[in-house]
């Protein structure tokens, strides 16, 4: 069973807090900044008055610590008319902000879970270390809940672990950081999430 400690648990707290500080102040900036941009104030942006936008994120205190804004914006248009209205643009950093949120609480876990699979507290974990915190059906279930790994992950990780371990040991030196476990941890995710969204897509 994973252990939270209680710094790693006040940790998690103060992040939350944090992040949802943020999300309103975001919101706010996102209507003022919408607002500016809108020359011909028609309530939508068009390509010129969409520049101003994206000048406005980089430039913005708040809104600059958002990641890919180009890529955020690329993504707003709901409807594919080639303008973007207020209610697009917020409902896009809404899903944003979901997805930044899932990966805080994953990279949370995986800190938590390297913690409980260290038991020589070396600050690395040998092979057996990492297989035997894998095993755990309560690490299974966290892990797919959130998003970390999916069914087939969990199938190699059980027939052909030595594969699996080195995939995370970038080094090759028999042991892994916190670091290879956390990158790779989320590099497996972005690669689930894909994944997701091609089938959802593809059934669309």
């Amino acid at each position: 069973m994973v252990l939270v400690l209680f710094a790693e648990l006040l940790e998690g707290i103060v992040l939350i807090k944090e992040s949802q500080d943020l999300h309103k102040r975001t919101i706010a900036a996102l209507t003022e900044l919408f607002i500016q941009a809108d020359a011909d104030n028609s309530g939508e942006l068009d390509t010129i008055e969409l520049k101003n936008l994206c000048s406005g994120l980089s430039s913005h205190h708040v809104l600059s610590k958002l990641e890919n804004t180009s890529v955020f914006l690329e993504k707003l248009d709901a409807n594919s008319d080639g303008k973007i209205t207020l209610d697009e643009l917020i409902e896009g950093y809404q899903k944003y902000r979901c997805t930044q949120t899932q990966e805080y609480r994953a990279v949370l876990f995986i800190r938590q879970l390297f913690r409980a699979a260290d038991e020589d507290n070396s600050g690395n974990l040998t092979k057996a270390e990492f297989q035997k915190i894998l095993e755990q059906e309560d690490v299974k279930w966290k892990l797919f809940n959130l998003g970390v790994m999916d069914s087939d992950d969990f199938k190699e990780a059980s027939e052909t672990f030595d594969a699996f371990f080195s995939y995370f040991d970038e080094d090759d030196d028999g042991d892994l950081s916190v670091q290879e476990v956390i990158q790779k941890f989320l590099k497996i995710r972005s690669r689930v999430r894909r994944e997701q969204i091609e089938k959802m897509t593809h059934h669309a």
